[in-house]
């Protein structure tokens, strides 16, 4: 179908463009309306009704639908004809034209038997038709009414008007509008098909999906680029002179065809314009669902990832039974945490890219902001569970540290107080020494913080469980009688050295007495010894032995 809606092409009409029996030549009348030319052909009588209305129908598409819309002129030339074939041509025109007719000029027969019957005929006739009649009596008259340069050369004219090549022409461009039309339906039908396709669920189905449609685009593509290519090509051809040596010689009715197959590659290229502004949005479509899958793809690999990591984790205890414990246990944390370093990577890496979506008005929004949230929240909780049971990790080292360095100065406290020789300490020097001696043990303390045993409790109250409480409260009550110990042979030797120097005073001589008597008064009291005091507060403990925790 042509742009005047014609359902005729040149194949169902070729036989009688041949015949000559009309033609239209590009040429107008004056007021614009085009020209259709009705030859002197003798065998025009024999055109059936049928083939009439296929021929007028045929050429009236032809013209342009402004040039149409004007309504058309038509010129009878029947100077070698009988007044008969006049009238027949009229007959025919009145009763069916599928345009609205301007003027009718006749020229009529040149004999001088048929005009003097034309004169009369016309007479009767020149009110039986809905349009005007001018009835010229030669093409010199012709040429009153219209211009030379609008008529062929057959009246008298300028156009140079090759029939056989007008039909050439019109069946390339046909064939070019009909190549034209499947491009511009398979356009219409790929995007149909396009739209209605349901997106996948997976990356592979998706990225299958999106070279496949790529692929038919590509091709649909390329006919289009082929197409174009004919068609400028045959524009080219049409642009061509078609004779040389005529200085008044003009073309109308190339330059319709021209038109005409501009008016086509205009169409094509608007039909190019619509597919592909269709296209980019569709692809921008499938690129978002191909990045959507993607994202949830990676996702509920770092979901699972994640939650194996939050697993081990949870296996991991808060405290050790002894340092040597909290120290593998700390190698293990630290292990874990190198290993789901790079989970944890992806998954902000994974949260950023999806923002990045969210920005760019990704068409699932709604799927994608909570799994942005999700992934927020579980790198955030893992990190937080990571540094805590670190920071518990090393609270219990620490603390099993301690222990182990209380147990230590204990029992170091405890040697001390049973190595001491009391009973040389009788002297002020002796005593003095002792003291600094036992100063510095004490002194000691502070380097492992034992000088304030409440501070264990404040410390390491969120770590100690039921298990290490007791462990912790016998600690500190051994550390409390060890420096109650230390503090009073202080404060016994303090006495010893501040004790006032005996005067010697002059006395009369005593009876005499034996040497173990004399020796006997000479010494001073003794002091109950280490290890009397160790099994008076540990009853039934050796004074050496450490208290087992």
């Amino acid at each position: 179908m042509d742009e005047n809606g014609c359902n005729l092409s040149i194949c169902d009409v070729s036989g009688l463009l041949q015949a000559r029996y009309a033609f239209i030549s590009g040429g107008k009348a004056r007021n614009g309306s085009p020209l259709i030319t009705f030859p002197d052909v003798p065998n025009f009588p024999n055109l059936s009704d049928t083939d009439y209305q296929k021929l007028v129908t045929y050429l009236t598409s032809v013209c342009a639908i402004h040039d149409a819309d004007l309504g058309f002129v038509l010129i009878i030339d029947r100077r070698t004809a009988k007044w008969s074939t006049v009238r027949a041509t009229l007959l025919k025109i009145s009763t069916f034209f599928p345009g609205l007719i301007q003027l009718v000029f006749v020229v009529r027969p040149s004999g001088f038997f048929q005009k003097a019957i034309s004169e009369v005929g016309y007479k009767f006739i020149k009110d039986e038709y809905k349009f005007r009649v001018v009835m010229c009596n030669s093409i010199e008259e012709l040429h009153d009414y219209l211009d030379k340069d609008q008529l062929t050369d057959d009246l008298g004219g300028y156009i140079v008007y090759n029939h056989n090549i007008w039909i050439e022409h019109r069946s390339a461009i046909e064939k070019f509008s009909a190549n034209t039309q499947i491009i511009s339906h398979s356009l219409r039908e790929l995007a149909n098909k396009l739209t209605e396709t349901e997106l996948p669920n997976n990356v592979e189905s998706t990225e299958a999906l999106l070279n496949a449609q790529c692929s038919q685009r590509d091709d649909v593509k390329e006919d289009l680029a082929s197409a174009v290519r004919q068609g400028e090509t045959l524009l080219k051809c049409l642009k061509r002179p078609l004779s040389q040596g005529n200085d008044h010689g003009s073309y109308p009715d190339k330059v319709a065809n021209v038109a005409a197959l501009e008016r086509l590659l205009v169409q094509l290229a608007e039909t190019e314009k619509v597919f592909d502004s269709f296209w980019q949005k569709h692809e921008l479509k499938l690129q978002q669902c191909l990045q959507l899958r993607k994202f949830e793809h990676e996702f509920r690999g770092l979901l699972l990832q994640i939650a194996k990591y939050e697993q081990k984790l949870s296996k991991i205890p808060e405290t050790g039974e002894s340092m040597m414990c909290c120290n593998e246990l700390l190698i293990d944390l630290g292990k874990l945490e190198c290993d789901a370093k790079e989970a944890l990577l992806e998954a902000e890496k994974l949260e950023s890219g999806g923002e990045h979506l969210i920005q760019t008005e990704h068409y699932a929004l709604d799927s994608i902001r909570p799994k942005c949230i999700e992934l927020r929240r579980m790198r955030c909780t893992f990190q937080e569970q990571l540094e805590r049971k670190a920071e518990a990790l090393h609270k219990s080292r620490d603390l099993h540290e301690r222990i182990d360095k209380a147990n230590k100065w204990c029992t170091q406290g405890i040697d001390l107080l049973a190595t001491q020789q009391f009973e040389r300490c009788h002297t002020s020097e002796a005593c003095e020494n002792g003291i600094a001696q036992l100063e510095q043990f004490i002194n000691a303390a502070h380097d492992i913080h034992l000088n304030n045993p409440k501070e264990f409790h404040t410390v390491f109250e969120t770590i100690v469980t039921s298990e290490t409480k007791a462990l912790v409260q016998q600690v500190l009550k051994r550390v409390e009688d060890v420096q109650v110990m230390l503090e009073k042979r202080k404060n016994t030797l303090k006495k010893i050295v501040e004790r006032p120097t005996r005067v010697v005073q002059p006395v009369k001589p005593e009876p005499t007495v034996s040497a173990q008597e004399q020796q006997s008064l000479r010494s001073p009291p003794a002091a109950p010894s280490a290890e009397s005091e160790v099994k008076r507060r540990w009853p039934g403990k050796k004074s050496r032995s450490t208290p087992k925790v």
